[in-house]
């Protein structure tokens, strides 16, 4: 019998997370509405969908695991941005002791990370008519010691949209120039990392929703000795507002994803997603299905899993659970693919007017196998992370916080374990 590897393990106890989640619904008592929340179809916004990596990039977990927002209540949620220019800058100062994310010679050094941030928003989301956001946020990382590995990372977000009474169509992009190490290769690596989507949506009736969306994103890295990727697809979506606090999604997803140094890979994917607040202070959002790839030589057939639960048992506290599975084309390994499994679990805590805890973890698996070419695979990588913080907001315009993160990753590959600690203050204010 083949030794059951770790990704394989974590998978099962993910795709347990519904049966979970039925039974905290049914016990949880005294809960406050939070992120996930039942939207009327007629008041829709069209969203990005399960392909477009206009938010995430499809992250690992540098960037997916940690990387979770603590959204408050839809109806604690200030009021969409009015027409005008959105200015503000983040300042980060942090010590790493393994800047390059190195299993060999970890490096140290002082980081300095300043952000500012230049959009404009002309009309309002929310509104039958027109809307555009454009926000360009440049970022220039300071290395004290290392000072050649200075960088300047750039990030520019792009959403538009035509709102009617029955109809819509909107606009999702980004484009990123970036310059970090990631887990998988282990170095800094510049890299553009790019996405689009348009996505139209008819509402016949009050309680359905029609969706059509074309998109594409990918990643192209500067030295060719890694291989970039494209994917392009065609997804279908059906809304279905079962009733006042659950809504249903039926979506299925075709498409092309084209990767240097390998053949190409079809993919056919069909999710269900439950946008569900059985309580008031629970929200649940679940999305999961199967996808299945021809590689060419070979095809697979495996599951797709990406939720979240959010919880609030007393006022000021709250607790998320968040997990996905997928599958995604690797860099460094011409003709691998790596199957990515991860949760991440955490908490935040309010003291007083000006103060909030917060506590994060999470561990991810990624396992490599061949799937086109002479590849050996085998590679597999266990990350885990651990990030407690601590946040002042003096007002709307201005929040200061210290934070702490270790991140090891215990792979089976020397060459790519590594252990980092990161620890600093950062300070974000609003123009």
């Amino acid at each position: 019998m083949p030794p059951i590897r770790s990704a394989e393990i974590l998978r099962q106890a993910l795709l347990a997370l519904p049966i979970l989640i039925g039974a905290t619904a049914v016990s949880a008592q005294d809960l406050v509405p939070q992120a996930v929340e039942y939207v009327p179809l007629e008041d829709l916004s069209l969203e990005a969908g399960d392909d477009a990596r206009v938010n995430d990039q499809a992250g690992r977990v540098d960037d997916r695991l940690g990387g979770v927002e603590w959204t408050p209540a839809r109806d604690e949620m200030p009021e969409p941005a009015e027409s005008g220019w959105d200015l503000g800058l983040v300042l980060e100062v942090a010590y790493d002791d393994n800047i390059f994310l190195s299993a060999a010679a970890p490096e140290s050094d002082l980081v300095i990370s300043v952000t500012p941030r230049v959009g404009f928003i002309a009309g309002r989301d929310d509104d039958e008519a027109a809307y555009l956001k454009l926000a360009y946020r440049p970022s220039a990382v300071i290395y004290i010691e290392n000072g050649d590995e200075t960088r300047l990372d750039q990030r520019l977000d792009l959403e538009g949209a035509i709102n009617g009474r029955r109809s819509g169509l909107r606009f999702l992009g980004n484009l990123d120039r970036l310059g970090g190490a990631t887990p998988e290769i282990g170095a800094q690596v510049d890299r553009t990392d790019y996405a689009a989507e348009l996505r139209a949506a008819w509402r016949p009736r009050e309680k359905l929703a029609l969706e059509i969306a074309t998109g594409m994103a990918g990643t192209d890295y500067d030295d060719a000795v890694f291989s970039d990727s494209k994917e392009t697809y065609l997804e279908g979506a059906l809304r279905y507002a079962y009733s006042p606090k659950t809504e249903l999604v039926f979506a299925v997803a075709g498409g092309t994803i084209e990767v240097d140094q390998a053949m190409d890979q079809d993919f056919l994917r069909a999710t269900t997603q439950l946008i569900w607040k059985p309580r008031e202070k629970l929200s649940i959002d679940l999305k999961a299905g199967l996808e299945h790839r021809d590689y060419g030589i070979d095809s697979d057939t495996f599951p797709v899993l990406d939720g979240r639960v959010v919880w609030m048992p007393r006022e000021g506290t709250e607790v998320f659970l968040a997990g996905y599975l997928r599958e995604e084309s690797s860099a460094i390994f011409a003709g691998e693919n790596i199957e990515v499994a991860g949760f991440e679990a955490g908490v935040a805590r309010r003291f007083g007017e000006y103060w909030t805890a917060r506590l994060s973890a999470g561990y991810e698996t990624a396992d490599y196998k061949v799937v086109s070419g002479p590849g050996v695979g085998g590679r597999s990588d266990g990350i885990f992370f651990i990030r407690p913080s601590l946040e002042y907001q003096l007002n709307d315009r201005f929040r200061f916080g210290v934070f702490y993160r270790y991140e090891q990753n215990d792979s089976n590959v020397a060459a790519f374990g590594y252990d980092v600690n990161r620890f600093g203050v950062d300070a974000e204010l609003d123009f």
